[in-house]
């Protein structure tokens, strides 16, 4: 054996040790991370742990088929038939993946009809359903399928298109309700658990991570609402009104938008927003929003060149005003900067959809603005959002 095979022979071996050691120290990581008894029912926050999250030593290979269990029988699958001609709500970059036709046929008088599917959360013993109101019309007859296989018809309590969060009511006692958490619990790299009905498969499960936390999407589909949760979740047409669950069972959100031309980037409302929203539903039927009538960017270097700003300039631009809307009765334009709204300096879109959601319809918002380098005031009448 000459010297080179030698040295070949050597560092084949040393290779192959490394490996075999390699393996041996991850199984025995992954083993330790991973062991533990499996859940029995939904796991509180141990003493000393992040609240809402279970602590690493608990999790075991049945965890996820657990928290599943616990949360299942407060699922229902939603059934629309439609009598009109219906779209999947798509406008833009951003897709609600709630309200494609599955089936279509054409009757004698020539009207579409056809099958919206959708998912909802139990919310009470005695009936009452969340889901996202794009799922919802008016115009439809509504079957629940309750997780005992039960099909009951439904009557919309209320819908809100602004949060795209909807109620409807079924004639039923004693159902489960989930746990809820809390959204502000949440981190990146958390664990993302999802159920729905895509394409009609109910009760379908699926699993990823919280991507990111207080998203805002300036889409006209989503009407620019802000602090959504991003997860990578498989979610597809169906799964619309669904429930997102932590590692613990607990429901965080509810399920309403993908990005359209990608893959992996979903969104959902968080949960404890979409309470608040549901409790006023069933105790009004409606939630009255203010509405001013503009799409609003963050100033970067791209538009500030593009509306030919100076580099100082600090407000939000005025990206397109809605014709015969609150913006465009009191004056304002395209391009205009906001700088001040009720006396408060804003930096960004999301400052203002703040100020402008503390008020009422018909009450007025101040603002100061900047156009062509000369300051401007105005009072500008909030309108009442149309939810349908």
């Amino acid at each position: 054996m000459t010297d080179k095979e030698s040295s070949g022979q050597l560092w084949q071996r040393i290779s192959i040790g490394l490996g075999v050691g390699l393996i041996f120290t991850v199984g025995a990581l992954v083993g330790e991370h991973f062991s533990g008894n499996p859940l029995d029912s939904v796991m509180p926050a141990s003493k000393g742990a992040t609240q809402g999250r279970m602590p690493a030593s608990v999790m075991s290979t049945n965890t996820i088929a657990d928290v599943v269990a616990t949360v299942a029988p407060s699922v229902v699958n939603i059934e629309l038939e439609t009598v009109t001609p219906t779209q999947n709500g798509r406008q833009g970059a951003f897709s609600f993946f709630g309200g494609p036709e599955v089936t279509t046929r054409e009757d004698n008088s020539h009207s579409q009809l056809g099958k919206i599917l959708g998912t909802g959360i139990i919310m009470s013993a005695d009936g009452y359903v969340m889901t996202s109101a794009h799922v919802i019309r008016h115009d439809s007859s509504i079957t629940v399928t309750l997780p005992d296989k039960q099909r009951l018809r439904a009557e919309i309590i209320g819908r809100d298109r602004f949060s795209d969060l909807a109620v409807i009511k079924v004639k039923a006692q004693n159902l489960k309700v989930p746990k809820f958490g809390e959204p502000s619990s949440l981190r990146p790299g958390d664990w993302a658990i999802a159920i729905g009905s895509p394409l009609g498969f109910e009760h379908s499960v699926s699993l990823g991570i919280i991507s990111a936390l207080n998203r805002s999407i300036n889409d006209p589909a989503f009407h620019s609402r802000i602090d959504l949760i991003q997860t990578d979740v498989a979610l597809n047409p169906g799964s619309s009104g669904g429930p997102l669950m932590n590692i613990n069972g607990e429901i965080v959100g509810v399920n309403t938008a993908i990005r359209a031309d990608a893959q992996g980037i979903g969104f959902s409302i968080p949960v404890d927003e979409a309470r608040k929203v549901a409790k006023q539903l069933i105790e009004h039927g409606e939630i009255p929003r203010p509405y001013i009538g503009v799409y609003m960017q963050d100033i970067n270097p791209y538009l500030a060149q593009m509306f030919k700003l100076k580099p100082t300039v600090k407000g939000v631009l005025v990206a397109q005003i809605v014709a015969k809307g609150p913006f465009e009765k009191a004056g304002l334009a395209a391009g205009d900067v906001l700088q001040k709204v009720e006396g408060h300096v804003v930096e960004t879109a999301a400052d203002v959809r703040k100020i402008v959601a503390n008020k009422k319809p018909g009450e007025t918002l101040d603002v100061v603005y900047l156009r062509k380098n000369a300051v401007e005031n105005r009072k500008i009448e909030i309108d009442k959002y149309q939810t349908d």
